[in-house]
């Protein structure tokens, strides 16, 4: 399982409450990953992870601070389930957000660089959303 964390610069207290996704399923010796299509399964992961209204508000907190998404288009807890487009906005928001240095990404205490940087994942992977502007 890799473990998803995410921190504002300079400040200790996590952005959201860490959680993990299994990606055994995944892993494939043959994949070649890119920092884009990690992102991405990890915001379609931890959409179907958080779905249930218990864990929608903790899923709508750690996406609202990846996809630095504006207060007009913010995932809404009201919803019972988080409807596909809802998701595909916070794709496209947390790709962009990355592409503007909103935040940088640390795989296995490595900086990714660019979105087509090719990484390597492993079980027990660390990946930390690092905010560098603070939330509005």
């Amino acid at each position: 399982m890799i473990t998803i964390t995410g921190r504002l610069i300079g400040i200790q207290k996590p952005l959201f409450e860490p959680w993990s996704i299994e990606i055994e399923p995944y892993l494939d010796l043959d994949d070649d990953w890119t920092l884009s299509e990690l992102i991405e399964m990890i915001i379609l992961e931890a959409s179907t992870i958080f779905r249930e209204p218990p864990h929608a508000p903790a899923f709508l907190r750690a996406v609202n601070a990846i996809a630095f998404l504006p207060t007009s288009s913010a995932l809404s807890a009201n919803e019972a389930t988080l409807i596909e487009s809802q998701v595909g906005e916070a794709i496209s928001s947390a790709i962009q957000a990355f592409e503007e240095d909103v935040f940088v990404v640390v795989l296995d205490q490595e900086d990714i660089m660019d979105l087509d940087d090719h990484i390597e994942l492993h079980p027990d992977s660390q990946v930390t959303f690092v905010r560098l502007l603070p939330m509005q």
